[in-house]
């Protein structure tokens, strides 16, 4: 089903939102009339946020000045509310990803795959459209907690990212995914990934963006797993020299992905950010104990190349999935949240090849 920017669209959106797990037709699409914009429209403005290099579609570095903190701030505090699958606001941060990503040009599609649903922006590459870069994150939060880094920060991010991104030409396809049930052990991600896998999908890189909103100065603010010198001696060893500071990003990667973990550093080095790469063996990516676990690792099981940008979430956040005390906006670093979405937001246009 193939609609205009009319109001029968948002109507037929609204429905396909609504019905969730059923299928719309052979798959519910929007795109405006004449495809996806190559440059800014109004709904994409673009502004100079920096004063320093000018923002725009021109290069990776233009291209990061374009992300608006403020904009991810707006998006935490409407998304970071309780949220458990199947109620009003949960139903609330699935529309905000179809509808923000319909506005800004992509075509929109809803994954329903049984418990739930994922919704997937498209933007088709110019040269080589059957490569996919995938930038991810899940929208739904813990009963009874609002989850303003796990994962409200993480969806803010992506949808800041959309929004720059959707002015740019790319080689490859940009998928933009909403997952769905990422707390009940990454269901949406892994049934959108097997399908893939059947269908033999060129996917070149996929981003999973779990909490990526608070960060601490002080000492002794950064705890780690188990073990984990003996994993990484060469990240214990940053981390003992800056006394333990939960002031850095964390990017989980593998062999294949390691350049793309490699372009996230030097884009965060440029911002003036730390980024501390664990980069794991086949044996560790099987069994992950203690190192954080998202929506990657359901592409990696399916044999795609993936990494996760994070914050390292309970490692670090005391209000992680509300233990002790709610996981609120107010408890995050939005300059911190803002510098780990364009050092992402970097790393992905290298990938996607800006043309």
């Amino acid at each position: 089903m193939r609609c205009s920017g009319s109001t029968w669209q948002r109507l037929a959106l609204g429905a396909c939102l609504l019905l969730g797990t059923a299928r719309c037709g052979q798959g519910f699409t929007m795109r405006p009339e004449g495809g996806p914009p190559d440059r800014p429209t109004a709904g994409a403005e673009v502004p100079n946020l920096d004063g320093g290099e000018r923002c725009g579609p021109y290069s990776a570095e233009t291209l990061m000045q374009c992300v608006d903190g403020d904009r991810i701030e707006q998006d935490v505090r409407a998304i970071a509310k309780p949220g458990p699958p199947s109620n009003t606001h949960h139903l609330a941060a699935r529309t905000r990803c179809a509808e923000r990503l319909s506005a800004l040009g992509y075509a929109v599609s809803l994954h329903p795959y049984g418990t739930g649903t994922n919704v997937i922006g498209t933007k088709p590459g110019f040269s080589k459209p059957q490569q996919q870069v995938i930038l991810s994150a899940h929208y739904d939060h813990l009963p009874g907690c609002p989850g303003a880094d796990d994962n409200a920060s993480g969806l803010a991010a992506l949808l800041e990212t959309a929004r720059v991104l959707v002015t740019a030409r790319f080689d490859r396809s940009l998928l933009i995914a909403c997952w769905d049930e990422g707390e009940r052990g990454q269901v949406g991600s892994a049934a959108y990934a097997r399908e893939a896998r059947a269908r033999d999908d060129r996917i070149v890189g996929m981003f999973s963006y779990e909490a990526l909103g608070y960060a601490s100065s002080e000492p002794n603010s950064q705890r780690v797993p188990d073990r984990f010198e003996e994993a990484f001696p060469d990240l214990a060893l940053a981390l003992l020299e800056s006394d333990y500071r939960a002031n850095f990003l964390t990017v989980v990667a593998e062999t294949a992905t390691e350049p793309v973990a490699a372009a996230v550093v030097r884009h965060g080095q440029a911002l003036g950010l730390p980024v501390y790469v664990l980069s794991l063996t086949e044996r560790q990516k099987v069994k992950q104990q203690g190192l954080p676990r998202s929506d990657h690792a359901s592409f990696w099981d399916a044999g795609f190349p993936a990494l996760l940008l994070t914050d390292t979430g309970s490692f670090r956040n005391p209000h992680h999935h509300c233990q002790t005390t709610p996981d609120a906006p107010a408890t995050l670093d939005y300059q911190f949240t803002a510098m780990t979405t364009r050092a992402g937001l970097g790393a992905a246009v290298e990938l996607l090849r800006l043309r």
